[in-house]
């Protein structure tokens, strides 16, 4: 199997441009397959297509919640690890979907711990 075939892919879904930015640039530059999303509609649709190994799901999009985007990565039985990464700790209304996550960050968030979450995760999953 070659290299390219076991890097993780992170699928980042955040309305906030910089924050996308920001962790594309960081986690190319550990070696992830990165790509984005900018509402939750996309985050869905890249699901489907770019099939990630880790969402990093923010939960205050203008289109779909990031509740919404849980629930339907539950109804529809999808195999990522969820992180959700939020500046809104307290808004998240179903606490059972909370559960069905790997982790909760709160922005502004510690790159080299968000970092060793997603290691965890991918290690997890992968192996």
């Amino acid at each position: 199997m070659g290299e390219n075939e076991r890097r993780a892919k992170i699928l980042v879904a955040d309305d906030e441009e910089t924050v996308r930015n920001i962790l594309k640039k960081f986690f190319t530059g550990k070696n992830y397959g990165v790509e984005t999303a900018v509402s939750g509609r996309e985050a869905i649709e890249k699901l489907g297509t770019y099939d990630p190994n880790i969402l990093l799901l923010d939960l205050q999009m203008s289109d779909m919640n990031g509740e919404e985007v849980l629930k339907h990565i539950d109804e529809n039985n999808l195999k990522v690890g969820v992180i959700i990464i939020t500046g809104h700790p307290g808004t998240i209304k179903d606490k059972k979907l909370l559960n069905k996550t790997y982790d909760y960050i709160v922005k502004p968030f510690d790159l080299d711990y968000l970092n060793s979450t997603v290691l965890t995760k991918v290690a997890l999953l992968l192996y």
